[in-house]
C-alpha cells in the first residue's frame, strides 16, 4: 500500500507487548483492512493516521481517513468488510464501530491484551 502513493502516518503510544499470535494477527487484520478500505474508496489522494495505544489492560486503535472521493456509506447496502471486521474485534473480547465523521472516515477499535479464545482468533 506504502507504493500506491497513498499517504499513511503510524503513532503509537505506549510500548508494544508481545502478543499472543491470534491477537498479533487480529490486530494486523483490522490495520490491513482500514488501510484496503481507505485506498479503494478514496484513492491515491487519501491520507490515513493509524494510532495505536498500548497503555493499560487495552489496545486502543483509532484509523481516521481523509481524501476528497471518500463516499458516504451506503443505508440500504451490506458492508461485509466493515461486519468481518466487527466480529474480528468482537471475538479477540473487544468491538469496534466504524463511520464517518465530517469529512473522515473513522474506525475505532479497543482490544484486550488478554486474549479470551486464542483458537478462535485463527
Amino acid at each position: 500500500l506504502f507504493r500506491s502513493g497513498m499517504e499513511i502516518d503510524l503513532h503509537e503510544e505506549g510500548n508494544r507487548p508481545l502478543l499472543a499470535d491470534g491477537l498479533q494477527l487480529t490486530v494486523y487484520r483490522l490495520v490491513q483492512e482500514c488501510l484496503t478500505n481507505a485506498l479503494k474508496h478514496g484513492g491515491r489522494g487519501v491520507s490515513t493516521i493509524v494510532r495505536l495505544d498500548w497503555r493499560g489492560d487495552e489496545l486502543a486503535m483509532h484509523v481516521s481517513s481523509r481524501g476528497s472521493s471518500l463516499p458516504a456509506p451506503s443505508t440500504t447496502g451490506r458492508s461485509i468488510g466493515l461486519s468481518s471486521m466487527r466480529e474480528r474485534a468482537r471475538m479477540a473480547g473487544g468491538w469496534l464501530t466504524a463511520g464517518p465523521d465530517g469529512e473522515d472516515f473513522i474506525v475505532t477499535a479497543i482490544l484486550p491484551l488478554r486474549v479470551v479464545d486464542e483458537a478462535a482468533l485463527r
